[in-house]
């Protein structure tokens, strides 16, 4: 994972990246500007590109990743698979 602590999205409601159902346009171009004027816009797409997560990340829509995610071979894993991998490495620091 990568740190949030400096996203400009951390204290937005995290609704209006979730939404149900299609994403209202305007809510769209509001977050856009949040996210492109983000320092940590590339960590973002990296994660949501690599693991399968859902809503609205790093200006992208969950179908525009899918695009991407073909475009340049990417298979991305489960967000359980991501959580089991990042607490092996944890322990392997530790022990």
């Amino acid at each position: 994972m990568f740190n949030t602590e400096q996203a400009n999205c951390v204290s937005i409601d995290p609704d209006l990246f979730f939404p149900e159902g299609a994403m209202k346009p305007q809510i769209e171009t509001y977050l856009q500007r949040i996210c492109y004027n983000c320092v940590i816009m590339d960590e973002c797409l990296n994660y949501a590109l690599r693991v399968k997560v859902k809503g609205y990340w790093a200006a992208t829509t969950e179908k525009q990743r899918d695009d991407l995610r073909r475009f340049f071979g990417i298979t991305p894993v489960r967000l359980d698979q991501e959580f089991d991998r990042m607490y092996r490495q944890s322990t392997k620091r530790e022990g």
